[in-house]
């Protein structure tokens, strides 16, 4: 928590010096209509539905087996933060997964993404992966990062599929338990350069 805390410290003086830009959720739209993936799951997109907080809650603890995040900690980053946003899929009025995304001065940074067990599978997760790089390029980013521990295999290979590459190692990252993490990078550029 305390190198969340210094990152969000950082990124918050960079934007001292950057040129004053409309918040982050005025500068992106998503889909409103209900969406059904190939496996059948039909879901609707939210942007930073703070009314969701506690199931956010729920849906980590149920996802990770421990809270990392508590309500407040959720609250502060969705409502603090002007450079934020939380993309959520809800069935029902049931929040079945969110990524939650920060501007930073060059890429979008993906701070917490989960998925419910019962819809890990179903193509939700690449959904709302690939709904934030669209998103990026609404702001103009060219790529996206994030961390992920080394010992999650699963989220490791989750990400390689999608073409993002390990750019470095974030030693003792989680503090937890001082797990190091591995930084993992995808940019637009390369991944256009693979489709030519």
């Amino acid at each position: 928590m305390l190198k969340e805390q210094i990152n969000q410290y950082f990124s918050w003086l960079g934007h001292l010096f950057r040129a004053p830009q409309a918040d982050l959720l005025d500068r992106i739209e998503v889909r409103q209509e209900e969406l059904v993936l190939a496996s059948g799951l039909a879901f609707s997109l939210r942007l930073s539905d703070q009314t969701a907080l506690k199931q956010m809650v729920d849906l980590e603890k149920l996802a990770y087996g421990k809270v990392m995040w508590g309500m407040k900690d959720f609250y502060r980053d969705m409502v603090g933060r002007p450079d934020t946003f939380y993309l959520q899929a809800f069935s029902h009025g049931i929040l079945l997964a969110f990524i939650a995304c920060r501007e930073e001065s060059d890429h979008l940074h993906v701070s917490n993404f989960m998925v419910a067990p019962s819809c890990q599978g179903q193509g939700l997760g690449s959904y709302l992966l690939e709904e934030a790089k669209h998103l990026a390029q609404q702001v103009g980013l060219q790529e996206i990062q994030l961390e992920v521990r080394q010992s999650n295999r699963q989220a490791q290979a989750f990400y390689r599929a999608r073409g993002f590459q390990r750019l470095k190692t974030r030693h003792f990252y989680y503090h937890d338990n001082r797990e190091h993490a591995d930084l993992l990078v995808w940019c637009f550029e390369e991944a256009d350069s693979k489709h030519d």
